[in-house]
């Protein structure tokens, strides 16, 4: 009986996140309403108010979760030494790139959230920031080790994933009508735009 009723829990608590992203996704934290989230679940206003008291504590899952799923994709690539440094960087780019393009609606999210109260975007923004610090100290001897034997140049990692972020979230931002300007269809573009980032990427990193 309890692992049914730890699984029905599991369940429920993973309808409203699935429903709740959507939700703000769409229309963002002031315009998400909690009683659509719970119909979306299909679950009743107060069963959702059971798991999540509030809009605010939801909306922070949601970030939470996105974020992990961000770090399980690309920052734990970056620390998996089995594969050479300058081959994981390159990988993390093709990797991040999926996750936005999977994942487009979030950045702008993020940011008319942190336009109209940055204190929302807390929860992502300062987890974003302790992902990187951790990698950056944990890689810091490999990276200078990686540089003084040639093979790769002097990078600051946090500058570099800034880098990343910037090359990918205007790719995919602005997919579509680059697309329409170029004249080739939206997939197309995509693919293209990664092999150029790819590229800028490793220009970069070349000793």
């Amino acid at each position: 009986m309890d692992e049914v009723n730890t699984k029905s829990t599991t369940d429920r608590e993973q309808a409203i996140l699935i429903a709740a992203e959507r939700e703000f996704m769409e229309k963002g934290m002031a315009g998400a309403r909690t009683t659509s989230i719970a119909a979306a679940a299909g679950l009743s206003h107060s069963m959702l108010r059971y798991y999540f008291r509030t809009k605010e504590a939801l909306f922070e899952r949601v970030c939470r979760e996105k974020l992990n799923e961000m770090a399980a994709k690309v920052f734990a690539l970056l620390l998996d030494t089995s594969i050479p440094i300058q081959e994981r960087i390159l990988l993390a780019v093709k990797r991040h790139f999926e996750f936005v393009k999977v994942n487009y609606r979030l950045p702008l999210m993020l940011l008319n959230e942190y336009r109209h109260d940055p204190a929302n975007c807390d929860s992502w923004f300062g987890g974003v920031h302790v992902f990187l610090d951790s990698m950056k100290a944990k890689l810091n001897g490999e990276i200078h080790d990686a540089v003084a034997n040639g093979v790769i140049a002097p990078i600051d990692m946090v500058t570099l994933f800034v880098d990343i972020l910037a090359l990918n979230l205007t790719s995919v931002a602005f997919a579509e009508p680059s697309a329409l300007i170029a004249g080739v269809k939206v997939e197309e573009y995509l693919d293209n735009r990664l092999e150029e980032n790819m590229l800028t990427i490793k220009k970069r990193i070349q000793p």
